[in-house]
């Protein structure tokens, strides 16, 4: 046989163990001398450690500044009182991992998983967290100030006291989430998820909630709710007794069954708004918009206001429509 084809075939079967190989121990995505830096001296910064396996690692006051940390495996890992400015996590999973005091200030957490967190006292500022989870966390005593938080995932999270003024938190999921005394100054909560959540003394002024689900809240003790912006939201079963929604935009809203007895709607826009079997026992409507409402199985006494308002279309309490032109009483 000649030597070309021996060498040939002895190249074939080199070159096949050699794919074989790459293929089963493919080279890890971090730097290896940067893992094991970060193990021994707990000190790596700019280190490239993405993908890394961290899990329940001790890395308490660890400095990690402007490191990638891309999908790493930080789950359980203690990480309180460590620096992690300006790090990107984006796409990282910390669940249960231990960020008390942690210092995060212009860290990216996209798409990060962090269930569970804890995060008190920790400083967000400048963070970019958009769409990441943070069901259940504690952030009590976070700093949040400039954090991107849109689209996401804060499910049954411990929010209290946090100032989310401004922001734009539109689509975030904020079900069951403990909101006591959270400020929402001028905060983009379109489309939100809010059902549920406790909202005791929340600072509402000057909030977007169109089209959020406020469903089962109680919104009692709400604070600067009147003027909202609440149109085709959905507050089936919502306690809003004695609420304050004067001048509030209700258009299209969804308050089926909801509790509204002796709550302020002068001035409401409730047009197209769905108010059956709520109870309006005592409200406030006078010079209300009921344009076009749905009112079946309604409550509504002699202590209810309606002068003035607007129920030209309306479906009354007993399925009459009233005609148009009708103003404080539903005409015939």
């Amino acid at each position: 046989m000649p030597t070309s084809c021996l060498k040939r075939i002895s190249i074939i079967p080199t070159f096949a163990a050699l794919l074989h190989l790459s293929a089963v121990s493919p080279a890890p995505a971090y730097n290896t001398s940067h893992l094991s830096q970060i193990k021994t001296v707990k000190n790596c910064t700019q280190c490239d450690l993405s993908e890394a396996d961290l899990r329940g690692l001790s890395l308490a006051s660890a400095v990690l500044k402007a490191s990638n940390l891309e999908a790493a495996n930080l789950s359980r890992a203690d990480l309180s009182g460590a620096n992690l400015s300006g790090a990107d996590l984006s796409g990282a999973n910390l669940s249960g991992a231990n960020l008390e005091m942690a210092n995060l200030t212009g860290a990216r957490l996209i798409m990060a998983v962090l269930r569970g967190v804890n995060l008190t006292g920790a400083n967000l500022s400048g963070a970019v967290m958009n769409f990441a989870d943070l069901s259940d966390a504690d952030l009590r005593g976070a700093k949040l100030d400039g954090v991107q938080l849109s689209g996401v995932i804060m499910r049954g999270a411990k929010l209290v006291r946090a100032d989310l003024s401004r922001m734009n938190l539109g689509g975030a999921d904020l079900s069951r989430a403990d909101l006591s005394e959270v400020r929402f100054t001028g905060t983009n909560l379109k489309k939100g998820d809010l059902s549920g959540a406790v909202l005791t003394e929340c600072d509402f002024s000057g909030a977007d909630l169109s089209g959020s689900n406020l469903s089962s809240t109680n919104l009692t003790r709400a604070l600067n709710t009147s003027g909202l912006k609440l149109a085709g939201a959905n507050l089936n079963k919502a306690n809003l007794s004695r609420s304050d929604l004067s001048g509030s935009e209700l258009s299209g809203a969804s308050l089926a069954a909801a509790q509204l007895n002796n709550a302020n709607l002068s001035g409401a826009r409730l047009n197209l708004a769905d108010l059956s079997g709520a109870n309006l026992s005592g409200a406030l409507l006078t010079g209300a918009d009921l344009t076009g409402a749905i009112l079946t199985g309604a409550t509504i006494t002699g202590s209810t206001r309606l002068d003035g308002a607007r129920l030209n279309g309306a479906t009354w309490i007993d399925g009459r429509k009233c005609s148009e032109g009708s103003t404080g009483v539903c005409g015939k």
